[in-house]
């Protein structure tokens, strides 16, 4: 009995034991030899760089020391990511430790300047022509691009050439794209490509009959288009004019008119030709005349105003005196007395009027004052001679004088006449009273 209960003691304390030394046994024996390991992805590339780190070191109970390179700093994570801001080459370290000792790995990090992507640019030697139409690309890319990717359009492929040859089979508009590319990025750049049938389009080209006139104006408008079109459209701005070869439309209204004639045939294209201003309607003027004053004793100077309408842009005077004006509202001196017949003609782009307005200007001489005849005196010898014979022909040669010189300067209206009239009117003024002093 006693042998029983020793036995059942003895069991209890060998299990005892037995667990005791496996809770502290055990994570000793865990605790092996560390071996430090790890991998990174990406090893290179330009900055900034994110490079993930990834530890496969062996070991129970590591701890983790990581040196990132220069100035790049630690951590103490098991597997860390990081970025480098700063071209250069790296040394990563990875130190692992635990109870039974530590162990490195190092891996290097190869940081480069960042690429700044390319500006794409390229030309063509021809842009447009008939088809089968051969096009040479030539590539004019800045910033170094690496790779080129041509697309020619729908349907018609694409390259990897930097400068490709391409050969448009059929008619059509195509838009040519080039991508430039580099490490650092890339651009686009495009050009229209333009191919035709081969059949040249028609060239518009047309005349009028009559270009300016009064309305309503009926014009005949003749089609002079080359590369024999076959369909016509004619817009004569105020309305269409239709389809016809030759047209023929009525401008009711004054106004100014573009016209247009678009010609076409298929294949072959088609073309406009527009004339800016080509019709011109409006009214010639109506001429009409207005002068203050109208009658007076000479010399007397008469204003003459203009009053024409539908915007006359030339005049033309005749003073009925053998004198003449181009000025719209001239001033003119009437010389000698008599009624003088006034004509204006008024002149615009659309034609001309003449207004004649008969003995319009009247000019009188005023009456000689009347001097009484004195009484002769009676005398024995010969009368002393009077200045009468000498006065009267000095008098009217200076008149001859002063009208030649009137008739000479007397052309136009200007100063230099102006001043003739005044010197003129002097020598009337002279002579008339001379004469009004001899009784002539």
């Amino acid at each position: 009995m006693e042998n029983k209960r020793l036995t059942k003691n003895t069991g209890f304390w060998l299990l005892f034991i037995v667990s005791l030394l496996s809770v502290l046994v055990v994570p000793v024996l865990a605790d092996t030899q560390p071996v430090a390991s790890f991998s990174a992805v990406p090893t290179s590339g330009t900055a900034p760089l994110s490079v993930v780190f990834s530890d496969s070191s062996t070991g129970g109970n590591l701890t983790y020391s990581w040196d990132f390179g220069g100035s790049e700093g630690t951590s103490g994570s098991q597997s860390p990511a990081h970025t480098y801001e700063t071209a250069g080459t790296y040394t990563v370290t990875l130190e692992v430790s635990n109870a039974e000792g530590a162990d490195t790995a190092s891996a290097i990090i190869e940081v480069s300047e960042s690429v700044a992507s390319p500006t794409a640019d390229f030309t063509a030697n021809v842009t447009s022509g008939t088809a089968p139409l051969t096009v040479s690309f030539t590539d004019l890319s800045s910033g170094d691009p690496t790779g080129w990717s041509w697309d020619f359009g729908v349907g018609e492929g694409t390259s990897t050439d930097q400068n490709p040859l391409h050969t448009y089979s059929d008619a059509g508009t195509y838009t040519v794209t080039l991508t430039a590319s580099n490490e650092g990025g890339s651009t686009t750049a495009t050009e229209t490509i333009t191919v035709s049938s081969g059949v040249l389009p028609p060239i518009a080209d047309f005349t009028a009959n009559v270009t300016i006139g009064t309305p309503p104006l009926t014009v005949k408008f003749s089609d002079r288009s080359t590369g024999s079109p076959t369909s016509w459209s004619w817009d004569f701005e105020e309305s269409s004019g239709g389809a016809q070869e030759n047209a023929v439309h009525t401008f009711d209204y004054v106004g100014n008119y573009n016209i247009s004639l678009t010609v076409s045939k298929d294949p072959g294209g088609a073309d406009t030709k527009i004339i800016e201003n080509y019709i011109r309607v409006g009214y010639a003027p109506t001429a009409d005349f207005t002068a203050v004053p109208r009658s007076g004793d000479n010399p007397l100077t008469v204003n003459f105003t203009d009053t024409s309408t539908h915007d006359p842009t030339s005049w033309e005077w005749d003073f009925g005196d053998g004198r003449s004006s181009i000025l719209q509202s001239p001033n003119h001196v009437y010389m000698y007395r008599g009624r003088y017949n006034v004509t204006l003609t008024a002149t615009n782009e659309f034609g001309s009027d003449e207004e004649i307005k008969t003995e319009y200007i009247q000019i009188d001489l005023s009456a000689a004052t009347s001097t009484p005849t004195p009484t002769p005196t009676v005398t024995t010898r010969a009368p002393t001679a009077t200045p009468t014979q000498t006065v009267v022909p000095v008098a009217l040669a200076a008149t001859a004088v002063a009208d030649e010189t009137y008739a000479v300067a007397g052309r136009g209206d200007n100063p230099v006449r102006a001043e003739i009239q005044k010197l003129h009117s002097f020598y009337l003024e002279y002579i008339k009273l001379i004469k009004e002093i001899l009784r002539i």
